[in-house]
Protein backbone atom coordinates (compact mmCIF):
# COMPACT_ATOMS: atom_id res chain seq x y z
CA UNK A 1 0.00 0.00 0.00
CA UNK A 2 2.55 2.25 0.36
CA UNK A 3 3.79 2.34 -3.41
CA UNK A 4 0.06 2.94 -4.35
CA UNK A 5 -0.32 5.99 -1.69
CA UNK A 6 3.30 7.56 -2.81
CA UNK A 7 2.70 6.81 -6.73
CA UNK A 8 -0.87 8.86 -5.95
CA UNK A 9 1.13 11.33 -4.51
CA UNK A 10 3.28 11.84 -7.09
CA UNK A 11 0.75 12.11 -9.69
CA UNK A 12 -1.15 14.69 -7.67
CA UNK A 13 2.38 16.37 -7.85
CA UNK A 14 2.07 15.95 -11.61
CA UNK A 15 5.37 13.15 -11.44
CA UNK A 16 4.51 11.12 -13.48
CA UNK A 17 7.01 9.11 -14.45
CA UNK A 18 7.20 8.40 -10.38
CA UNK A 19 4.03 7.60 -10.13
CA UNK A 20 3.91 5.32 -12.42
CA UNK A 21 6.87 3.32 -11.26
CA UNK A 22 5.15 3.20 -8.02
CA UNK A 23 2.01 1.60 -9.36
CA UNK A 24 4.46 -0.97 -11.12
CA UNK A 25 5.76 -1.83 -8.11
CA UNK A 26 2.21 -2.68 -6.52
CA UNK A 27 1.08 -4.66 -9.57
CA UNK A 28 4.53 -6.75 -9.53
CA UNK A 29 3.32 -7.00 -5.96
CA UNK A 30 0.00 -7.78 -6.90
CA UNK A 31 -1.52 -7.99 -10.53
CA UNK A 32 -5.04 -8.01 -9.30
CA UNK A 33 -4.48 -5.05 -7.49
CA UNK A 34 -7.34 -2.90 -9.88
CA UNK A 35 -6.96 0.77 -7.92
CA UNK A 36 -3.08 0.33 -9.03
CA UNK A 37 -3.75 -0.48 -12.59
CA UNK A 38 -6.51 2.00 -12.90
CA UNK A 39 -4.41 4.95 -11.46
CA UNK A 40 -1.31 3.59 -13.84
CA UNK A 41 -4.14 3.86 -16.56
CA UNK A 42 -5.14 7.41 -15.39
CA UNK A 43 -1.41 8.74 -15.18
CA UNK A 44 -0.68 7.24 -18.52
CA UNK A 45 -4.21 8.94 -19.99
CA UNK A 46 -2.82 12.50 -18.62
CA UNK A 47 0.18 11.88 -20.38
CA UNK A 48 -1.69 11.48 -23.09
CA UNK A 49 -0.38 7.78 -23.95
CA UNK A 50 -4.27 6.78 -24.48
CA UNK A 51 -3.54 3.10 -25.79
CA UNK A 52 -1.93 2.23 -23.22
CA UNK A 53 -4.22 4.39 -20.80
CA UNK A 54 -7.32 2.03 -22.60
CA UNK A 55 -4.97 -1.23 -22.18
CA UNK A 56 -4.65 -0.43 -18.24
CA UNK A 57 -8.48 0.36 -18.16
CA UNK A 58 -9.43 -2.78 -19.80
CA UNK A 59 -6.85 -4.85 -17.50
CA UNK A 60 -8.78 -3.01 -14.89
CA UNK A 61 -12.26 -4.28 -15.93
CA UNK A 62 -11.02 -7.27 -16.17
CA UNK A 63 -9.95 -7.67 -13.05
CA UNK A 64 -13.16 -5.92 -11.23
CA UNK A 65 -15.89 -5.65 -13.53
CA UNK A 66 -17.76 -2.96 -11.40
CA UNK A 67 -14.83 -0.40 -11.52
CA UNK A 68 -16.98 2.37 -14.05
CA UNK A 69 -14.46 4.88 -13.50
CA UNK A 70 -12.34 2.57 -15.66
CA UNK A 71 -14.95 2.09 -18.27
CA UNK A 72 -15.87 5.95 -18.25
CA UNK A 73 -12.02 6.58 -19.02
CA UNK A 74 -11.92 3.98 -21.17
CA UNK A 75 -14.68 5.85 -23.12
CA UNK A 76 -13.04 9.16 -23.07
CA UNK A 77 -9.42 7.87 -24.52
CA UNK A 78 -11.14 6.36 -26.82
CA UNK A 79 -13.01 9.29 -28.01
CA UNK A 80 -9.70 11.54 -27.89
CA UNK A 81 -8.35 9.15 -30.44
CA UNK A 82 -11.91 9.65 -32.25
CA UNK A 83 -12.34 5.90 -32.69
CA UNK A 84 -16.30 6.37 -32.46
CA UNK A 85 -17.23 3.15 -32.65
CA UNK A 86 -15.30 1.98 -29.55
CA UNK A 87 -16.26 5.33 -27.94
CA UNK A 88 -19.87 5.01 -28.13
CA UNK A 89 -19.70 1.61 -27.00
CA UNK A 90 -17.74 2.22 -24.07
CA UNK A 91 -19.87 5.11 -22.88
CA UNK A 92 -22.83 2.93 -23.51
CA UNK A 93 -20.97 0.26 -20.89
CA UNK A 94 -20.68 2.98 -18.32
CA UNK A 95 -23.58 4.32 -18.40
CA UNK A 96 -25.10 0.03 -18.05
CA UNK A 97 -22.70 0.13 -14.94
CA UNK A 98 -23.95 3.09 -12.96
CA UNK A 99 -27.78 2.28 -14.27
CA UNK A 100 -27.74 6.22 -16.03
CA UNK A 101 -27.55 7.81 -13.27
CA UNK A 102 -27.96 11.29 -13.29
CA UNK A 103 -24.24 12.57 -12.06
CA UNK A 104 -21.90 14.27 -14.24
CA UNK A 105 -20.00 11.69 -15.72
CA UNK A 106 -23.45 9.75 -17.00
CA UNK A 107 -24.56 13.22 -18.31
CA UNK A 108 -21.65 13.76 -20.35
CA UNK A 109 -21.45 10.19 -21.55
CA UNK A 110 -25.18 10.86 -22.90
CA UNK A 111 -24.17 13.77 -24.51
CA UNK A 112 -21.33 12.27 -26.17
CA UNK A 113 -23.48 8.92 -27.17
CA UNK A 114 -25.52 11.59 -28.94
CA UNK A 115 -23.04 13.02 -30.79
CA UNK A 116 -20.94 9.87 -31.95
CA UNK A 117 -24.44 8.84 -33.84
Amino acid sequence: DAFYYRGMAYSELKLYQEAIADFEKVIEIDENYAKAVYQRGRVQHLRGRRKSAIADYEKTLAIDATFANAAYFKALAYDELNQNSAAKQAFEHYLAMVNNSNSEQAQYAKKRIRALK
